[in-house]
């Protein structure tokens, strides 16, 4: 099983029309002091979990970050 950052900036990486390059201005869990313009997707510690009809559902938590001159 993937972290949910990587399974998250494939999918943004996979969609030409944002421009994003995993490696060059598309991060996961470090982002770079270079380039200026980056989108950095870090898996957030923690999980939640949520329970309906007595299952238990449980998610996880990214943060995304964009800087951009």
């Amino acid at each position: 099983m993937n972290s949910p950052a990587y399974d998250i900036a494939s999918m943004l990486a996979a969609d030409t029309e944002l421009g994003l390059v995993l490696g060059t201005n598309l991060f996961r869990n470090r982002e770079p002091t270079s380039p200026d313009n980056v989108v950095t997707i870090f898996d957030y510690m923690g999980h939640n979990s949520l329970t309906l009809d007595k299952k238990t559902y449980s998610y996880s938590n990214v943060q995304i970050c964009v800087r951009n001159r």
